[in-house]
Parts: C-alpha cells; sequence; structure tokens
C-alpha cells in the first residue's frame, strides 16, 4: 500500500506543527509496511523573496514547522515532496523558486532524508508531478496511490496521476485506510 499526504490541513492544523484531531492515531494504525510519502505546494517564501512582504515564512520557519510536526505525529514518510513553486509567472518568481528550492533542500534534508524540494511547475498541485514521482520512486504504479488531502487541488492532482483520492476527514475517520 502507499498512500500520500498534504500536509497544512491534512496532517497539522494551517500554519503550524500541531496535528489535526485523529491524525496520528490514523497514521499509527497504518498496516505494518505502508509506504508513506508527502507532497506538498509550500511557496510562501518564493512570495516573501519577490514582495518583501515579512508575513510570508521564511524556508527556516517551514523546515521548523516540518520538523516539530512530524515529532508530534511520531511519523516519518518515506519521502517529502515539496512544490515552491508559486504558479506565477516571470523571470523574478522563477529565479525566487530556484533560490528558495536549493535552501529548502539544504535546511530539510536532515529531518527527512527523502525530500525532494522542486520549483517546476509541474509539481504544484493541481499538476501531478509529486504524485508521479512518488510512485516511480517507490516504484509503485499510480492508481496503487491512494492520496489524502483537503482541497479541490489535491483532488485534481490524484486524479491527474491516475491515483485514489480520500478526503483527509474520511481517513481520520477510518475510510481511508482501508483501501
Amino acid at each position: 500500500m502507499l498512500i500520500g499526504f498534504d500536509w497544512d490541513g491534512t496532517l497539522v492544523q494551517t500554519f503550524t506543527a500541531d496535528p489535526l484531531p485523529g491524525v496520528r492515531e490514523a497514521l499509527a494504525a497504518l498496516p505494518v509496511g505502508t509506504r508513506t510519502f508527502i507532497a506538498a505546494n509550500l511557496p510562501g517564501p518564493v512570495s516573501r523573496q519577490v514582495l518583501g512582504q515579512s508575513h510570508f515564512p521564511t524556508v527556516e520557519e517551514i523546515a521548523d514547522r516540518i520538523a516539530a510536526g512530524l515529532a508530534a505525529l511520531a511519523w516519518r514518510p518515506d519521502l517529502l515532496l515539496i512544490s515552491v513553486h508559486s504558479g506565477k509567472n516571470g523571470d523574478d518568481w522563477r529565479s525566487a523558486a530556484e533560490a528558495v528550492a536549493h535552501d529548502f533542500a539544504r535546511s530539510i534534508a536532515a529531518i527527512v532524508p527523502g525530500t525532494v524540494v522542486s520549483a517546476d511547475p509541474a509539481w504544484r498541485k493541481p499538476a501531478p508531478g509529486m504524485l508521479d514521482y512518488a510512485a516511480r520512486q517507490l516504484q509503485a504504479d499510480a492508481a496503487a496511490i491512494v492520496y489524502v488531502g483537503d482541497a479541490p487541488s489535491d483532488q485534481e492532482a490524484a486524479q491527474a496521476a491516475g491515483a485514489q483520492f480520500r478526503w483527509a476527514a474520511d481517513f481520520v475517520h477510518g475510510e481511508g485506510n482501508n483501501t
């Protein structure tokens, strides 16, 4: 079994390291041998760099939040995939995304050894790039993936990859654990 997860709003409360109610227990209840990954859009540092607005998080803030969130969940995925593409076009956005991806990869690799950070627009959900990559890396057919998320873009990414989709609330309440 291969299960992927969005991060904010699926595993933890958005913009925090606090696990959502029931998530830790649902992860602990996964069958032994289940391979897992996180596929998340985290473009905040790119927006911070381009727009110069301090309310957007830094790379270090997000890396710390992920480390604290994984510790609070008492869980480590096999892969951590992060898209930093902002969804915006232009040389300034592309350049910032590439710089942030490099910084992110350095700061977060120690947290989850299987971390890949990309500025490629094909990785930004609803595009299927992260799910396609997870299937290749974990040697699974896309149809064998169950992707769990909380947003329409998560569902669209799963559909585009040919994966199954479960809403985060269904996963926590047991409906996502038995596929």
